[in-house]
């Protein structure tokens, strides 16, 4: 056994986040550790990696009873982390942050050539073109994974956490990332691997633990473990349906685009859609999709194009301009879409509402309050209270509430990128329903997504993007073509 944490117990500002929880790693061994978002998973691998410590438990590594107190003494002792955020340093070098923990000097002094050859050589041995020179402020989110594991692959951990490492990589780089997780196990280092995706869990590991409101529910190998008995594992809710039944789209457009074009990344871009209607939009990392929904909603401005809301043909000078003509927008990255970590729940939902809900210049608390409710309960958001700082919600009530803003700003247009991304199987589901009864309404969803059974399961209609080009229009009877197409 290389680590044993037993009867591990944690607790913020009074409420249980683990509750006698027991964990174990085998050398050579990936083991998943699963559960729906606030389930403890995060809190048990911050306290491995010294984040903080436990309230009380035994934490056994290698025979020797250990308690790091900073993640600097985790790391000393073998356990590298790969955050879901990444925990790079955005005003160094991508070869600077490699070498972090051990800068390479001559003369004294920091060479920045020879970790910059190296730098190189690692990416040429990992398959991947990275300029090692570039500062990781100037990378994209998939970039600096590409950093980290860069990293993991120089480190002589024996153990690493990877906490949802794949959600934000393409397929290719997918490809370097498991790689990289068989050579460390063919090596005898083990891995802690957090994620939502069960198919991930059943491709990739040898055993789950599988956690649910902070306590075990099981622990077993993935050999013989099916997709439906790992998902009520999860949910606890053995008829669980993902997908709601679709809705019939009406006949009347709600939104024209025309010739669109955003130089040198969108190129003539044309569509309609319906009301009721909720149309996917996807296609590999570069091909548009994200620029495309920020162009309609005013973020990006279009170089050329036109676009027609109900028929009349409207000009989005910025997202306040959208916002008021009813788009909604949910940005496929939480921390970078708005999200006000240090304001309460109530706050962050009615954000884009508050011309809505003013009376005078005053807001009117009273029917704040009413909105937030409604919304609160028709999303079905788990939280202390509508003033709980929304940085200790999960990702997934975090992500409701981005959903929850648009509802409460009552848009009839809600342009959603990768809406579900990172966020477990029952919010996922919870979010689909709401997704379903809006387009049953008449409202008009775009949903950018790259996961094949979401635009399958959701959609009335698919375009593939290529190169900023829609290269297809798909009805339901074809979207058996998508992955063929995306490969």
């Amino acid at each position: 056994m290389l680590l044993a944490m037993n009867h591990i117990n944690k607790s913020f500002s009074g409420n249980p986040v683990l509750k006698n929880v027991v964990f174990e790693l085998e050398n050579a061994e990936i083991h998943a550790l699963v559960g729906l978002n606030g389930a403890g998973k995060s809190t048990l691998v911050n306290i491995l990696s010294g984040v903080f410590p436990a309230d009380s438990g035994i934490i056994i590594l290698d025979g020797r009873r250990i308690a790091f107190e900073s993640p600097r003494e985790a790391l000393a002792a073998g356990i590298f982390t790969v955050y879901q955020a990444t925990n790079l340093l955005p005003d160094l070098t991508v070869a600077e942050n490699i070498f972090l923990n051990g800068m390479q000097k001559k003369h004294g002094l920091i060479d920045h050539k020879k970790m910059e050859e190296d730098a190189r050589a690692q990416f040429e041995r990992m398959g991947y073109k990275l300029e090692a020179a570039k500062k990781i402020k100037e990378l994209s989110i998939s970039e600096r994974y590409m950093v980290s594991t860069a990293r993991a692959y120089l480190s002589n951990a024996r153990i690493f956490i990877l906490d949802e490492p794949m959600i934000n990589l393409a397929a290719a780089e997918k490809e370097i990332f498991v790689r990289f997780m068989k050579e460390m196990r063919a090596q005898g280092r083990s891995i802690i691997y957090i994620t939502h995706n069960i198919g991930e869990v059943l491709s990739l590991c040898d055993r789950v633990t599988v956690l649910r409101d902070g306590k075990n529910v099981a622990v077993c190998s993935t050999e013989s473990l099916s997709e439906n008995r790992l998902s009520y594992l999860i949910s606890g809710n053995e008829s669980l349906r993902l997908y709601p039944p679709k809705t019939a789209r009406e006949d009347k457009i709600l939104l024209e685009i025309s010739h669109l074009s955003l130089e040198p990344v969108l190129h003539d871009i044309s569509f309609r859609l319906y009301a009721g209607e909720i149309l996917g939009i996807t296609g590999l990392t570069g091909s548009g999709r994200t620029a495309l929904i920020k162009t309609i909603f005013g973020e990006f401005e279009k170089d050329s194009g036109c676009l027609k809301l109900r028929g009349e043909e409207l000009e989005l000078k910025n997202a306040t301009d959208a916002v008021n003509h009813g788009f909604g927008y949910v940005n496929e990255n939480r921390m970078d879409a708005g999200l006000f970590l240090d304001m309460g729940v109530a706050a962050n939902l009615t954000i884009s509402a508050l011309e809505d809900i003013r009376r005078g210049i005053f807001l009117d608390l009273r029917q704040e309050m009413e909105e937030v409710v409604d919304q609160s309960i028709e999303l079905n958001l788990k939280m202390d209270s509508l003033h709980q700082e929304i940085r200790f919600l999960s990702g997934g009530n975090q992500q409701k509430v981005m959903v929850g803003r648009s509802l409460i700003s009552n848009a009839s247009i809600l342009l959603l990128d990768e809406p579900t991304k990172g966020i477990d199987i029952v919010s996922r589901s919870e979010i689909y329903i709401v997704m379903n009864e809006l387009a049953a309404a008449g409202k008009g969803i775009i949903l950018v997504s790259a996961d094949m059974d979401e635009l399958a399961g959701l959609c009335d209609r698919v375009l593939v993007l290529k190169n900023g080009r829609i290269t297809a229009e798909l009805q339901e009877k074809e979207f058996s073509c998508l992955a063929d197409m995306l490969a």
